[in-house]
């Protein structure tokens, strides 16, 4: 497995994370860190608005 595949190298300190909802406010991932994938399913047709989301 590669090194660095699921986290920032911590010498590097110029690779950040761009993220698309907050501002383009960037991130690292560290290795004390951990991410999550999250699927949503539509049942009842509604849109829930990212205020609301939880």
């Amino acid at each position: 497995m590669p090194s660095f595949l699921y986290y920032t190298d911590l010498n590097d300190l110029n690779y950040h994370l761009k993220s698309l909802d907050f501002d383009n406010a960037e991130f690292q991932i560290r290795s004390d860190k951990a991410l999550e994938i999250v699927y949503r399913i539509n049942v009842g047709e509604n849109q829930v608005p990212p205020s609301k989301d939880t």
